[in-house]
Order: C-alpha cells, then structure tokens, then sequence
C-alpha cells in the first residue's frame, strides 16, 4: 500500500496513538473532537464525549518529529491548568499563541512555554464560556463562535465586541437546537474571510471579511423621555421638574438616539447630590431612585451607540423635592422667632419678679427702721420723765392725759 501526500510517497508504516494510558478510564462515548496542525507541524488533538455535557479526556500534543506525547487536562483546583476537559476547538494566531475552547470552561491560552493556561470568560467580555468555534484575522482579533452570537476579542487590549442578528446574523442564537456534537467548522481563507459553519440546516454558513465592518464612530445625543413617579408617567417638559415631599421615589428613562443595532446603546447616568460617582447602567434605560430627601438635585446621563462611542454632551434635568410645610424657610423663621420671644419673656418677666423681691425688701426696711426708732423714741421719754418728776410735760396712757 502507497500513502501519497502532496505528490511525495510517504513511509508504509501506520503509527497509532492511543488518547489514553493503561491506567486512565475512557470517557463514556468519547471521540476525537479536532485534529490541529501548528507552524511547527505538530499535532493537537481534542477528545472529547459524543455529547459535549458528558465531558472529554483534555487535550493532547504531539510531536511528530520525537513522538512525545503530552497530555493536558483540567485539574480541580490546580491554577493554570485546562479550564474543562470538554475541549471543542483549537487556533494558532499569528503570534504563534495557541488558543483552545471548551465546553462550559471558556476560552484558554497556552503559554507554550510553561505548560500553563490562562483562562477568559464571560467576566472577559465573552458571550458564553461554551466556545465552538475559532479564527482570527490579520488585526490580531480572535473570532469566537458561540451558540449567543460571535465575540470579536483582542488578546492584547482585552477589548471585546458581540454580534448578533441585530449585525447580521440569521438569528441570535446560531447553536444547536439539540444535538451538540458536531463541532462548528471554522476556518479563513486566503482571501482574509472567516468562515463559521453550523451543524443545522436553519442557519447555514456565516462567512464575513473582518476588514469590512466598520466601527459606527457616530456619537449620538442624549435625551430624557420619561419622568415616572410611582408608576405614573409625566412628560419631561424643560429642563426641571418640582417635586412634594411625598413624590421622592420617581424613574427617569433616557435614550441615546442612535438606531444602528439600538438595543446595544449603553449608558451611565449620576444624580448629583445622591450618587457618589456614575453609575454604569448598561444597556438599560431607566433610574431608579427612592427616598431622596428634599433638596435640589441635577440629573445627568450619558449615552453611546453599539460600537461604545459615547456622547459629547450630557442630557441634563434639574429636580427640586419640596420640603414639607414645616420644614421650609418660614416655618424655621417662626420657630427661631417663637424661641427667641420665648428667651424675651422669660428674661423679662424673671427680671420683673427680681425687682418686685427687692423693692419688697426695701419697703420691709424701711417700716422696721422707723418702727425701731419710734419704740427707742418712747424708751428714751421715759425715762427721761422718770428721772425728772417736774416735767411740765404730761404723760399720756392710753391716749389721755395725766
């Protein structure tokens, strides 16, 4: 028998390499997922169950030039270790990086070097941690396939961007729709177009030049449409809105008015005087706010389009939650007026009562000073007459003369 490659007889001799030692258990159902030749004509191999969810036996390089085998797998709680033993797909950039996908484990880079893989997930931006399949372009990006759309992700600046129907696609969810063993064929051609392949007949082949998706670099303005306060809906009418002490629970809802794949506009808005910093709301289009105490506040909002350029100038509204009636400036008018007359009267009246004691005790004084001098008066007449018999002064008793 001849085994004829690329018009150059090979050797008769048919080697086998077993994807597991004496020792290891095959996985239930389990196949070769992929089979990867890198730069450096050496293979990578992915075992994996005939059903993703059932599990695989990791992945495995070999070198055809030594024939060493190496064997990586995931494991429990081993840092930098293969993230799932489910391994779906695998890609070489440009840099020489290998890039390898799991099932539920996310996207996994191997530093050849140490043996040690370093891990992304939907945390790093990605639309699912079930990677099916991978390419990239000559940017450096990496193409990721997911049942929820396709992930552009740079490595390098950590930067991500998502598509889905609303850029194109058949549907949003290009996944299976039961069976998941067929992998999604990926692959780029010469002329720079990336390739996805499905394993159903609903959404075909996807194939997109990466060159040719313009960045929308439109910044659009931002606008409040809504004023809610308890579930009651006001038109938003100028640039403030007054509010009672009771209406302190409200929603206000804003748009960013750029329609190109809308439902990816995101926002971040800050109730100056409640919020400490801006809050990043996503692509979500309502504040909520409750129990904001009386004052005045100046709302701000801003809005981006579906590619993150962000508006110029933010969409403001002033808003005034109106004290209650004793809480206002003239209600602490009267109470500072009623507290200082309060002061007023009780130092006058305490004054009054002060000098009313002390006249009392002068008039008390007085008549007890004159008493003392008549009695003395009478004393010294007595005796004076006593001692002098001839006195022609007469002696009165009782009133009457003797």
């Amino acid at each position: 028998m001849k085994v004829i490659c690329n018009g150059t007889i090979l050797p008769q001799k048919i080697i086998t390499y077993n994807y597991r030692s004496k020792d290891e258990e095959a996985p239930l159902n389990a196949g070769i997922r992929f089979i990867y030749e890198d730069s450096n004509d050496d293979l990578w191999i992915g075992i994996q169950a005939f059903h993703l969810a059932l599990g695989g036996n990791g992945l495995y390089h070999i070198n055809l030039k030594t024939g060493k085998i190496d064997h990586f797998k995931h494991q429990p709680g081993a840092l930098g270790s293969l993230s799932n033993n489910s391994v779906t797909c695998f890609y070489e950039d440009r840099k020489g990086i290998f890039w390898i996908g799991t099932y539920g484990g996310g996207l996994n880079r191997l530093d050849s070097s140490s043996g040690k893989f370093t891990i992304y997930t939907k945390e790093n931006g990605l639309l699912s941690n079930t990677v099916q399949g991978l390419a990239g372009d000559e940017e450096g990006n990496l193409w990721i396939m997911a049942d929820e759309g396709i992930t552009r992700f740079n490595g390098t600046l950590m930067r991500t961007k998502q598509f889905g129907s609303t850029d194109g696609l058949a549907t949003s969810a290009i996944g299976v729709e039961s069976d998941d063993y067929n992998a999604y064929l990926s692959m780029e051609g010469t002329d720079g177009i990336i390739y996805f392949g499905s394993n159903n007949g609903h959404n075909g082949l996807i194939a997109f030049q990466p060159g040719s998706i313009q960045e929308n670099k439109f910044q659009p303005p931002v606008v409040i449409t809504q004023f809610k306060i308890f579930d009651k809906n006001y038109p938003v009418i100028g640039e403030e809105f007054s509010l009672s002490y009771r209406q302190n629970f409200f929603d206000i809802e804003f748009a960013a008015l750029s329609y190109r794949a809308s439902g990816k506009n995101e926002y971040r808005y800050k109730l100056e005087g409640v919020d400490n910093d801006w809050v990043d709301k996503g692509t979500g289009r309502i504040a909520h706010y409750t129990k904001v105490p009386p004052g005045k506040y100046t709302f701000r909002v801003k809005g981006s389009n579906n590619d993150g350029a962000w508006s110029t100038q933010d969409a403001v509204l002033t808003i005034i939650v109106h004290p209650p009636w004793w809480l206002t400036w003239w209600a602490y008018t009267s109470y500072g007026l009623l507290i200082i007359g309060s002061i007023w009267a009780f130092v006058f009246y305490r004054s009054r009562n002060l000098l009313e004691q002390k006249g009392f005790w002068k008039t008390s004084s007085f008549k007890n000073s004159r008493s003392g001098a008549s009695e003395r008066g009478t004393a010294k007449h007595i005796r004076r007459s006593k001692s002098n018999p001839k006195s022609t002064h007469p002696v009165r008793k009782n009133g009457f003369a003797w």
